[in-house]
């Protein structure tokens, strides 16, 4: 029996300095490996480590409405102290990712819900992204994830430690890679015009 409950909120706000469509288009791209050096000598470009895979299961367009709605399933790496990874199985885990993009309203909504470890764990994040209503060249980025614990009290307060410093540092690594692949659009469109 669960002997233990425990929620973790935690909500962030980012404002890029891109339009919409490009800011959106490079979320697309952050798992695919196309943030490349834009030169050979350049840094390598940031990247979301934790995520080993994505796949697409669903997508469906609807051209006279503008939208489109897609579910992807990930593969991600957990960095969890190993004697939870033990205890649990492993550190590879999966969730389930579903997402509306509406072109005409110009809104990218995805929830994204964990598959693994739902008897202990269930994760739930709300992204969407919008222009900025003071700067229509820009977007803002809005995030807010749920972390509920129904985990064994031992593992209680540990857990819920280590998966909200783990969720706000792949948070951070996930909007580096965002807007590194926005610079490198603006580079490529930048050298076709060359």
């Amino acid at each position: 029996t669960h002997e233990h409950a425990m929620v973790a909120t935690f909500s962030t706000e980012t404002v890029f300095e891109h339009p919409w469509e490009r800011v959106t288009a490079a979320s697309w791209r952050k798992y695919a490996g196309a943030a490349s050096p834009a030169h050979p000598n350049a840094a390598p470009p940031p990247t979301v480590s934790h995520v080993m895979c994505a796949d697409t299961l669903d997508r469906r367009v609807d051209v006279s409405a503008g939208r489109m709605n897609s579910t992807r399933v990930f593969t991600v790496k957990w960095p969890l102290p190993g004697w939870i990874a033990r205890s649990l199985g492993g550190t590879v885990a999966y969730s389930l990712e579903q997402s509306t993009v509406d072109v005409l309203g110009r809104t990218m909504d995805l929830t994204t819900t964990n598959l693994t470890l739902r008897d202990f764990l269930e994760v739930k994040e709300k992204c969407q992204y919008v222009p900025h209503p003071e700067n229509p060249e820009w977007t803002v980025f809005r995030s807010q994830t749920e972390i509920r614990l129904k985990a064994f009290k031992v593992w209680a307060d540990e857990l819920e430690r280590k998966v909200c410093r783990v969720f706000e540092k792949n948070s951070g690594k996930g909007k580096l890679v965002v807007e590194h692949i926005c610079n490198m659009m603006v580079s490529e469109k930048e050298t076709e015009r060359g």
